[in-house]
């Protein structure tokens, strides 16, 4: 259904439909009248200077046309609330959309600031307060830190038993020698009841080594987009971490590693036999054990 209305540029009558009424349209006959309501000027004073200027009317509805340039408009819209600054005190001017109580980034920094006592030297000093959130705030310099982590500790040797003093806490060692006895063998957090130590078959040689490079191309297989190697020849790994695989019967599974990933697989070797487990289903000349319920059983010693 349509309906009779005035047209608020020309007041000529017209009809228009009434949901496009409801979508608050129908104000006007024509686009030419829209275009010439939206781009009429009328005479404004700029509020700063005083200047007359013109404004379109569309602007001045929201809430615009109060200056005739910018310049002017800074300046209006800085003088529109004077404020007084937290920590000196001064009076201001800011942008009213700048929610700012500081007159300058030195005033904000010298209010967020709280005052320490050094529990080293008893010296007062000051700090901001995210700073002392975050260290504690409990030294006034580098030097005083240093002194109070140097404070000697009592500790028990557990290797020969002897009582030594320590600055850092938790030593467990009186020296490098005795460091190295308890982080060898079990004390190790990495070791496999010393499997590393068992011996290779006697057909483990250099010959069959490069005849595994040859056959890769001499690439990692699990970087083999890299360059062949240059110089440092490729550590040849053993698939099921089995040291006599090619004594007893079955066939070498072997490939060659570079020695980032030859190192890798020696402390997560469950991920690098699923790795590498690829190889074996493609390589049909591989002896898997004669199809038993031992196919994918390895040993979890070392290489």
């Amino acid at each position: 259904m349509q309906v009779k209305r005035i047209c608020e540029q020309c007041g000529k009558e017209f009809y228009r439909h009434a949901s496009h009424i409801k979508q608050n349209g129908g104000k006007f006959c024509t686009r030419t009248c829209w275009i010439k309501s939206h781009t009429a000027k009328l005479n404004r004073i700029c509020e700063t200077c005083g200047k007359e200027f013109h404004a379109k009317e569309n602007e001045i509805a929201r809430g615009k046309g109060k200056y005739c340039s910018r310049p002017c408009s800074d300046i209006g819209r800085r003088s529109d609330r004077e404020r007084k600054c937290l920590y000196c005190g001064n009076a201001f001017h800011k942008n009213p959309a700048n929610p700012t109580e500081y007159c300058s980034a030195k005033c904000y920094q010298s209010d967020h600031r709280i005052d320490l006592v050094c529990r080293t030297c008893g010296k007062e000093f000051s700090r901001s307060v995210a700073y002392a959130t975050a260290t504690g705030g409990k030294y006034c310099s580098k030097h005083c830190a240093g002194k109070a982590r140097a404070v000697e500790h009592k500790y028990i040797c557990e290797v020969c038993g002897k009582e030594f003093l320590g600055e850092a806490k938790g030593r467990k060692f009186c020296s490098t020698k005795c460091r190295k006895v308890g982080q060898s063998g079990p004390g190790n957090p990495h070791w496999m009841g010393g499997k590393s130590f068992e011996p290779y078959c006697y057909k483990w040689t250099e010959a069959l080594r490069e005849s595994i490079r040859e056959e890769f191309g001499r690439k990692c297989y699990l970087c083999p987009t890299t360059e062949k190697e240059n110089g440092v020849k490729l550590s040849v790994h053993h698939i099921n971490f089995d040291k006599m695989a090619g004594c007893y019967g079955k066939r070498w599974n072997l490939v060659p590693l570079c020695k980032k990933h030859h190192t890798k697989s020696s402390f997560n070797r469950f991920k690098y036999f699923n790795l590498l487990s690829n190889y074996w289903a493609m390589n049909k000349n591989i002896n898997f054990g004669g199809g038993g319920p031992d196919i994918y059983a390895f040993c979890l010693g070392g290489t």
